[in-house]
């Protein structure tokens, strides 16, 4: 009886343990009504968070050059152990998960909202530092440096600030960046297994949007259906949400600004797709029509965005 009592204990642990490194699966019954799943774990659970990995000797400075050219700068003997003041004078491992395309901000959950205002990413980025399996944290004083190439937007690089996601999933204002040139969005920080970004305020998004999607054909019940706005020139990804059968979006968008809806739903073992370019209007009745997807169609779809 104690082995039983001990393996279910361990089991707990492990379960616990598994949930805080990934940071990433809500802790709560998949069939409670009031959590939604982020989308990748309900419409794509077959494609992975995306993350990057490299060995760091941090007995000394270390720069490390990522996949998609991002550069990580670790200090000499920059982390430790949870609660220990001792550094790690040793070699780690880095994980770098990076979310740069629309497709996968959309899939993780991601959205580019801070409070109602509209924000356009750079990228979102969260560092994590193993030992031996263990999770490290930075040292007292000690801060890593991310070099994340601007590729993504047009945006004038000049403009982006420092966000940090909160505890309420939105992005919080951190202030300006450590660097920014026409190359590359400098971070600076000391938060591991936390979500960060270089991002700016879309000040023309100044407008509440109402859309009611009039559904044709085969499908899912409106009830059923996870809508996102894709704005065209904005590289941004605006989740919804669904209030007496009308969508509102998380942030405040530009009106007459183009976009794409994409909405996604899951009945049974069947996944359906409808897709609508619009002009962003206060007000919108949009007509919908959905088709059923294999996930390899579906992730080919949500590329291109």
């Amino acid at each position: 009886m104690k082995n039983s009592f001990f393996i279910g204990g361990v089991a707990i642990l492990l379960i616990v343990f598994v949930m805080a490194c990934n940071n990433y699966v809500a802790m709560v019954s998949p069939t409670d009504p009031s959590v939604l799943l982020p989308p990748g774990q309900v419409f794509l659970p077959d494609t992975p968070l995306p993350v990057d990995s490299a060995k760091s000797d941090v007995s000394e400075t270390d720069t490390v050059i990522l996949p998609d050219d991002v550069i990580l700068i670790l200090p000499k003997l920059c982390v430790t152990g949870k609660g220990s003041d001792i550094p790690c004078n040793c070699v780690v491992d880095a994980h770098l998960k990076l979310l740069t395309s629309k497709k996968e901000i959309l899939l993780f959950g991601k959205s580019t909202v801070s409070t109602t205002e509209l924000l356009e990413t750079g990228g979102q980025v969260m560092l994590t530092i193993l030992y031996n399996g263990d999770t490290l944290q930075m040292m007292e004083g000690k801060n890593f440096t991310l070099k994340i190439p601007t590729k993504r937007t047009k945006t004038d690089h000049t403009k982006m600030r420092f966000y940090k996601e909160d505890a309420q999933t939105t992005w919080a204002e951190l202030g300006a960046l450590a660097g920014s040139t026409p190359e590359y969005y400098t971070i600076t920080s000391n938060q591991l297994d936390t979500w960060l970004s270089p991002a700016y305020v879309y000040s023309e998004a100044s407008s509440t949007v109402q859309i009611s999607l009039q559904i044709s054909g085969e499908g899912p019940a409106l009830s059923q259906v996870r809508l996102f706005v894709i704005p065209s020139n904005i590289h941004s990804v605006v989740s919804t949400t669904q209030i007496n059968g009308v969508f509102i979006p998380v942030s405040h968008l530009p009106l007459d600004e183009e976009a794409t809806l994409i909405a996604l739903a899951k009945t049974g073992e069947t996944l359906w797709l409808g897709r609508q370019n619009i002009s962003l209007q206060s007000s919108l009745q949009v007509p919908m029509e959905f088709t059923s997807v294999t996930q390899k169609e579906l992730d080919e779809i949500l590329s291109q965005l």
